[in-house]
């Protein structure tokens, strides 16, 4: 099939950086976000700056919303041309209910195959990028959807955060795990398993000496990695520890290529500032 009858697109849940999207040629659909009663388009009405600054004034978080399945019909019509199918990356089902809703969205839109990517944020770079190879090498829409849903496994994707103040006040922690882990400056990484978030390691202290044990610890036990590209992404942390959190993967990783973006409102209302992920694409699984 000829690339350029199949079109990738995702959720601004993705948090791909704008050149990696254009390099690529993704179309984007906005999460949204709701604060004070008002809804906004993630990233385009709202960043997480605003979301950071709302809760230092007010004690509230901004909460979520899917996307709706009349929302998908319109931006899949939009997308798609004579002749053109549609691979659609979606955020894991595990954590949202837009991929029912796009899925939903297919039966109004045909030539859309919808791919449950069991991976948030930039996990779903390693997706966009199989789904460009195969279609580049003559792959048609509905094999490449089967071979991605394959593959996602092989994803590997962990965050570690900084306070679980935003998590408490979502009602996915509660408020005595919150005020001993604050006490104690406990912080937990969050891997994506199976497509849902689970906690699977605890670290003490400051979060700037916390993150170099927690890329060291996920790239040392991971195994085999593909090691051409590999993503970094952050809720606002500080340039000083982006750079030696890149210096630090280059040396342990060997990665050709190391993507970093700061992540959108979609995931940033949940994990609060500060917090910082590693994904990466096994070869082992």
């Amino acid at each position: 099939m000829n690339p350029h009858q199949i079109m990738i697109t995702s959720d601004s849940a993705c948090d791909l950086a704008p050149a990696f999207i254009e390099q690529n040629n993704i179309a984007l659909i906005p999460h949204y976000v709701s604060l004070s009663g008002r809804s906004y388009r993630d990233m385009k009405d709202i960043t997480p700056n605003d979301i950071f600054a709302h809760y230092t004034k007010t004690g509230e978080i901004a909460k979520t919303a899917a996307v709706s399945t009349d929302e998908y019909v319109r931006f899949f019509r939009e997308n798609m041309q004579s002749g053109r199918e549609i691979i659609h990356l979606n955020v894991s089902g595990g954590v949202s209910s837009s991929y029912l809703n796009a899925c939903a969205a297919t039966w109004e839109v045909p030539g859309v195959h919808v791919v449950d990517t069991h991976t948030v944020t930039c996990g779903i770079g390693f997706m966009a990028v199989m789904a460009k190879e195969m279609a580049e090498q003559g792959h048609c829409a509905d094999e490449i959807a089967k071979r991605l849903v394959h593959e996602r496994e092989r994803i590997s994707g962990g965050f570690v955060v900084d306070t679980l103040e935003y998590l408490r006040k979502g009602g996915r922690c509660s408020a005595i795990a919150a005020l001993g882990a604050n006490l104690l400056k406990i912080k937990p990484c969050i891997h994506i398993t199976g497509g849902r978030l689970k906690p699977a390691k605890y670290y003490r202290g400051p979060i700037e000496r916390v993150i170099p044990k927690f890329l060291s610890d996920e790239l040392m036990s991971l195994g085999a990695y593909d090691r051409r590209q590999a993503f970094l992404v952050h809720t606002g942390c500080s340039d000083e520890i982006l750079q030696d959190a890149g210096k630090l993967i280059a040396s342990i990783g060997g990665f050709d290529e190391i993507h970093t973006a700061q992540v959108g409102t979609a995931i940033t209302c949940h994990v609060g500032p500060n917090a910082l992920g590693l994904f990466v694409l096994k070869t082992n699984a």
